[in-house]
């Protein structure tokens, strides 16, 4: 057995040896030697937020708002999308997209608020990612034992905002994301293959981005790329936050920014002819 398969399948035998909901406990496999050792801070992203236990409750790594589970908007992502309250020791207390100042002005909410105005009654699930993101070889039954809720909802939008940031280094030299990537979106996407998708690049570095988008081009998805937005003045969290990787974060504004730009690529509103950053 390979390694990058024996870490799959370990990943997979932890959660199953949990709840189906893994108790929100992360399963964490791929020995972290810091919060340096993720694409995100290896390529200029300074990510210093620990990939593990971004999320800490008892009901795993999925979350449902808003009533029913039928045209709605499904997000997928890391610490951008939900982190957990992290204590004194990140200095971070909210519940939802990291460095946004509260809930509604995380970019999915800001995202989701867009799709009320077209579907007043849309749902909205927000799938965590960064534990599939340590682990991204695990396979289909590996996603099904992380996001066992998931498949009972139907969007008809699905965002994916991981760049798969939180990937150690050292796995993605033995084994390249694209293919992993590419069944991840497969997967969440087989809720409804009718839906309305849009992509992100960027944080992770040109290879992992060139990856994203090829698999975009060959499939006629939009992208959101933040390397540049997100690169110009008070578009991160500087100087909101003691801890440098919380503050690297997008700031309000920033996240209002990547929230307008998902609900562009989704077609929910006019492209933007000015007043916001290109």
């Amino acid at each position: 057995m390979g390694r990058t398969t024996a870490i799959a399948a370990a990943a997979l035998a932890l959660c199953v040896s949990m709840s189906s909901a893994c108790e929100g406990a992360s399963p964490h496999v791929v020995p972290a030697e810091s919060a340096t050792d993720t694409l995100g801070y290896a390529n200029g992203g300074k990510n210093t937020v620990p990939g593990e236990r971004q999320i800490v409750s008892s009901r795993g790594f999925v979350r449902f708002e808003g009533t029913g589970r039928a045209k709605g908007l499904l997000c997928v992502g890391s610490s951008y999308a939900w982190h957990s309250p992290a204590g004194e020791k990140l200095g971070w207390f909210g519940d939802w997209g990291m460095a946004a100042s509260a809930r509604e002005k995380d970019c999915v909410h800001v995202l989701w608020e867009r799709v009320r105005r077209v579907c007043p009654e849309a749902p909205l699930c927000i799938a965590q990612s960064a534990i599939w993101e340590r682990n991204y070889t695990g396979d289909v039954e590996f996603l099904e034992r992380l996001y066992p809720e998931v498949k009972d909802f139907r969007p008809e939008w699905i965002c994916i905002i991981t760049t798969v940031a939180n990937a150690p280094r050292t796995l993605v030299e033995q084994e390249p994301v694209d293919r992993h990537y590419a069944m991840m979106v497969d997967w969440f996407r087989r809720t409804n293959p009718d839906a309305k998708i849009v992509l992100s690049a960027g944080s992770s570095g040109p290879v992992v981005a060139k990856a994203i988008r090829a698999f975009a081009a060959e499939r006629g998805y939009p992208v959101v790329d933040f390397t540049e937005f997100l690169s110009k003045p008070g578009m991160r969290a500087t100087g909101l936050f003691k801890h440098g990787g919380v503050a690297n974060h997008p700031s309000d504004v920033g996240m209002a920014e990547m929230g307008r730009r998902y609900a562009e690529a989704l077609g929910l509103l006019p492209p933007c002819t000015g007043g916001s950053p290109n």
